[in-house]
């Protein structure tokens, strides 16, 4: 069976951005206002994800404090990206947009 090859920040974003859209019927302006917000949202999961591969593959085993204080960065950068598409979306979308 062979592994596909990871898509890209820019095309993950894409693929979500033309579901939402068909999803939510969004005009170009809020596919442009949303587009960079759920690509800083990639890039963070991007970055999240390879510290956390090179803390395993180094051998390093988290701590309990080091494992809170990841989720509470997790959180925190949500939290942000939720506030932003509130600026540009109406609640029903928004919850539709986190998964909620």
């Amino acid at each position: 069976m062979m592994k596909r090859e990871p898509m890209s920040p820019e095309q993950r974003v894409e693929m979500r951005l033309k579901r939402l859209s068909t999803q939510l019927n969004l005009p170009d302006a809020q596919k442009k206002d949303i587009q960079p917000i759920l690509m800083e949202q990639e890039k963070s999961r991007d970055n999240m994800i390879s510290e956390r591969k090179a803390a395993k593959e180094s051998g390093k085993v988290l701590t309990l404090q080091e494992k809170l204080t990841m989720k509470d960065e997790f959180t925190k950068n949500q939290e942000a990206i939720k506030a932003k598409l509130e600026k540009v979306l109406n609640p029903e979308e928004i919850n539709i947009v986190t998964g909620k």
